[in-house]
């Protein structure tokens, strides 16, 4: 049971406690309620065996008034149902809450408001509760005045027939035992109790979920270079990091981080793409830079090659063959030139399918989805404003999104 509905329990079941006392009237039955409230979580039971009509009956009373039956939650529907099939015999009209919504997370108070439009004279309010581990859930009924006032209450366990009303009205206490209102304020204690207990666990529980998320949620760490004395931007570049560590992801991490196969497959024909082109181009190219150096060189010298029998220069032999100078001054900026083609082929051609905006919305989309999963709320955005250390001189702007 929450915190909220704890609180709503106890507002109804303070408001309806002299005539809860009246489903009491032996000591026995206020015993065995006691024994129902202090066990376990709910076990299914039958509530049409709870609302006995004849007993029913008493607690309505004369004229056969109108009602509307109200499920407080979810957890109340089916002993709502079996409530207004039980009431059939005794009221002259008996409406589902259709009429007026689902009342989920409404106290009595504005339940009762919102019926004011239908044409009833009584709005009953029910409301079930889990008494503990192997034990029948426990109902409170309570059966309210249009104007809000409490007309009659009773409460019961499932499977178990409620008890006739002995008599007095919801607002009297004459006639109630010491022992049935001592064990009506006994279950409202014990449930008290598991309302915190249930409260602790839930806040527990949120921790857990909040733990698995700050280990697996996505962010990019953008930084911004800026010159302190121009406020010029310099450089700029992103980190995509992976939970509150800040493990960062590179490459096909980030996409299997996303559970994109398809983008893992996508990154590596890319990469494959990038080096296997724009490498050989430059290596090439610095291959041919070099050779064509060296020709230009050879060709440039046009003295004779004397051999080494004549010393003293009165003959010559044919020299050596040399690229002609024009042809090694090309093979030189062709070089050059495939180099460059290749460093720019590798500076535009990026590994990563996406870019930086779509990667933006990916991660969004990948933490609100994980929220989802383990039902947070969105969480708190940060900034990061550090001095830039390096070669760069300035600050730098980071952010985690």
């Amino acid at each position: 049971m929450s915190m909220g509905v704890r609180k709503k329990f106890t507002a109804t079941l303070t408001a309806a406690l002299c005539s809860l006392a009246l489903t009491l009237p032996a000591p026995a039955e206020a015993s065995s309620l006691r024994e129902s409230a202090s066990q376990g979580p709910a076990a299914v039971e039958s509530w049409d065996a709870t609302f006995a009509p004849d007993a029913l009956a008493t607690y309505v009373g004369e004229g056969a008034p109108k009602v509307i039956v109200v499920p407080a939650d979810a957890k109340a529907e089916a002993a709502a149902g079996a409530l207004r099939g039980a009431l059939a015999g005794s009221t002259s009209l008996v409406m589902d809450s259709a009429a007026i919504g689902d009342a989920s997370g409404l106290d009595d108070a504005k339940i009762v408001e919102r019926a004011q439009a239908m044409p009833v004279d009584q709005v009953v309010v029910v409301r079930v509760f889990d008494a503990g581990e192997g034990a029948p859930q426990n109902v409170v009924v309570t059966f309210y005045a249009k104007s809000g006032a409490v007309a009659t209450a009773l409460t019961g366990a499932a499977g178990t027939p409620i008890a006739a009303n002995a008599g007095g009205s919801a607002g009297a206490l004459d006639g109630v035992s010491e022992g049935a209102a001592e064990a009506v304020s006994e279950v409202s204690d014990e449930l008290d109790e598991q309302g915190e207990s249930e409260a602790a666990r839930a806040k527990a529980d949120r921790r857990d979920r909040l733990r698995r998320y700050k280990s697996k949620y996505l962010w990019a760490e953008d930084w911004i270079g800026v010159n302190a004395e121009t406020g010029q931007v310099i450089s700029s570049w992103t980190v995509i990091r992976q939970g509150e560590s800040g493990a960062q992801l590179k490459g096909a991490d980030f996409y299997r981080a996303l559970g994109r196969d398809d983008l893992v497959q996508e990154y590596r024909k890319r990469r494959g793409i990038r080096y296997g082109v724009g490498l050989p181009l430059i290596l090439g190219g610095i291959a041919l830079t070099i050779g064509g150096t060296a020709a230009l060189v050879s060709s440039s010298d046009t003295a004779p090659d004397f051999g080494d029998d004549d010393p003293i220069g009165l003959g010559s032999i044919e020299p050596t063959p040399r690229i002609p100078y024009s042809t090694a001054l090309g093979i030189t900026i062709g070089g050059t030139g495939v180099a460059f083609v290749g460093a720019f082929f590798m500076m535009f051609y990026k590994s990563h399918p996406v870019k930086r905006e779509e990667a933006g919305r990916l991660i969004e989309k990948h933490n609100r989805d994980l929220r989802d999963t383990l039902g947070l709320e969105e969480l708190a955005r940060r900034v990061q404003v550090a001095p830039l250390v390096g070669p760069v001189q300035g600050v730098s702007v980071g952010g985690k999104f």
